[in-house]
């Protein structure tokens, strides 16, 4: 908990079976607490005013006394290690009939919950209980409205099931969060159990559902997890979890390294990206988890994080990748991932960049799948995605896209599919997949996993 800024005096109650008792004693013995702090936190807190008149709403509840020892009724603020005192005015409203877990306070400008605990870590989650259902009460907010002004991880302190706080809280540490250890981590294990929550029916497909190409993909899967012992009526996610062993490779890290810092635009190959545990592990998990949630109408789905991609395994590469790969990623870490499943013959992703620095993206079905081994891969054009350019109109616009290619006279360069190769590139660079011609079959269907590396700067 951040260090407490804001002192109103102090707010108690005396229990029932503190009755005939001293309030003062009764706090201290029943409550843990020689003050029941109100207090707000926070660098927006520290400039705030809580001088003024405030509305302070307790219960009537029989035999229970609210006890409000406001010190010499004044405000004291912490500063520099001194203490200065500034008037304040307080209301006390009873509201009849209306049962409040904890005293409420509300003034023009901020409104404030009393937390009462044994610990400090209990009086902080009784606060946010019920500062929840004040928002959500009497302002009709959703969990998903208050995140942003208590802090999803506080909702998910109170609310751990939470699946709008977890999707939440989950894409800001993978997007947003400071690059600490256990970042990657704990994003994941937020989306990891979003999924778990918000996909409990296999049956529940996504819009789009019946487009040929998901019904025939849904069809394959339900008898590959049929096969393999899975379970056809619910949400599947296959183990995930991390290999003992390396999950990268370390053998062609010179050369790939030598040709990142020499070649201009950045357009590698690096084969044989991950280890044979890893890539058949991850395989595996591919296969046997439903979590190819989105359908396109070009022949692809798509598993996003949320959708239960984001396992331990894909946290071990990304850590292994930024070590034995330093000097292409330069610092920078993972803000973003996603996997694509193709159809055997229609056609994928259109002309696009990415909202990031660094793009690796690699390919995991095996070889034999490809009936046209010069292509299936991906094609990379020599021109960037121009800095002034909003992300709506460099990803999701083909036609733009290429018109703008055909303008600057850009020119391609098409890399050949290949099993646990990984194309890395500047990711601004435009691209796009090469036609598909894999053998029909669930396990034949093409999958690459993309990983983004830094933040593209928006555009003022």
């Amino acid at each position: 908990m951040p260090a407490v800024r804001y002192l109103l005096g102090g707010a108690g109650v005396c229990p029932a079976q503190a009755r005939g008792r001293r309030p003062q004693r009764a706090i201290k013995k029943h409550l843990g607490l020689a003050q029941i702090l109100l207090a707000s936190t926070g660098a927006r807190a520290q400039t705030a005013d809580f001088s003024g008149v405030w509305d302070v709403a307790v219960r009537e509840l029989g035999g229970i006394n609210y006890y409000l020892p406001m010190t010499d009724g004044r405000l004291f603020v912490e500063e520099g290690g001194q203490a200065r005192s500034k008037d304040v005015n307080f209301r006390v409203d009873l509201i009849a009939d209306k049962a409040l877990g904890q005293p409420r306070l509300e003034n023009a400008d901020h409104v404030m919950i009393v937390g009462t605990g044994v610990t400090v870590d209990a009086a902080m989650k009784s606060a946010t209980t019920e500062m929840i259902r004040w928002l959500t009460d009497r302002y009709g907010l959703t969990p998903h409205d208050i995140a942003p002004f208590l802090g999803t991880e506080m909702v998910l302190a109170v609310a751990p099931d939470n699946v709008d706080a977890l999707f939440r809280l989950g894409n800001l540490l993978l997007r947003e969060g400071e690059p600490v250890p256990g970042r990657i981590a704990e994003s994941f294990a937020c989306f990891h159990r979003h999924a778990q929550l918000a996909y409990p029916a296999y049956g529940c497909m996504p819009q789009q559902s019946e487009l040929p190409h998901r019904l025939q993909h849904d069809s394959e899967q339900r008898d590959y997890l049929r096969d393999t012992g899975g379970d056809i009526q619910r949400f599947q996610l296959a183990d995930g979890s991390r290999i003992a062993g390396k999950a990268v490779n370390v053998g062609n890290v010179a050369d790939a390294v030598r040709q990142w810092q020499s070649r201009k635009p950045q357009i590698i190959v690096i084969d044989d990206l991950l280890t044979v545990a890893a890539l058949e592990k991850l395989r595996r998990f591919c296969w046997g988890s439903t979590i190819w949630r989105d359908t396109h109408p070009d022949g692809y789905l798509t598993a996003m994080p949320e959708h239960g991609l984001a396992c331990p395994l894909i946290a071990q590469i990304d850590e292994e990748l930024r070590q034995v790969y330093a000097e292409i990623m330069e610092g920078h870490h993972l803000r973003y991932l996603w996997a694509f499943k193709y159809d055997s013959r229609l056609s994928g992703v259109g002309t696009h960049a990415d909202p990031s620095l660094v793009t690796f993206n690699f390919w995991i079905t095996p070889d034999e799948a490809n009936l046209d081994p010069e292509h299936g891969g991906l094609t990379v054009w020599d021109v960037a995605a121009p800095d002034d350019w909003k992300q709506s109109e460099y990803i999701g616009d083909t036609a733009g896209c290429q018109a703008y290619l055909k303008r600057r006279g850009a020119r391609s360069v098409t890399v050949p599919y290949r099993s646990n190769r990984a194309l890395v590139f500047a990711s601004h660079l435009f691209h796009q997949t090469d036609r598909v011609n894999f053998r029909p079959g669930y396990t034949n269907r093409r999958i690459n996993l993309t990983m983004l590396y830094g933040r593209r700067r928006a555009p003022l």
